[in-house]
């Protein structure tokens, strides 16, 4: 994976220089980073409960509280850059 998105990318922007358009590889390789940042919230969140009760050393409440705030801002926002673009 670590190979694999940055090199979907590259291919798309070598293909977007030469023909000014969207390939199939940019179209997964947009794709792919949708689905692996919804998959590292919700990791994140099996995280602090892995790390035990909330309020104790290892999982702050404040830590918990902000975490929350800025992946639920995330996942709010984020069905805007799922809609296909207009024009």
């Amino acid at each position: 994976m670590i190979l694999f998105q940055p090199a979907l990318g590259i291919y798309q922007h070598l293909h977007y220089r030469e023909t000014g358009g969207r390939s199939p590889m940019g179209i997964i390789h947009r794709w792919l980073g949708r689905c692996v940042i919804f998959l590292g919230v919700i990791n994140g969140g099996l995280g602090f409960m892995q790390a035990g009760p909330i309020g104790n050393d290892n999982s702050p409440s404040w830590a918990v509280i902000a975490y929350c705030i800025v992946a639920g801002d995330h996942l709010l926002s984020s069905p805007v850059g799922f809609l296909p673009a207009v024009g």
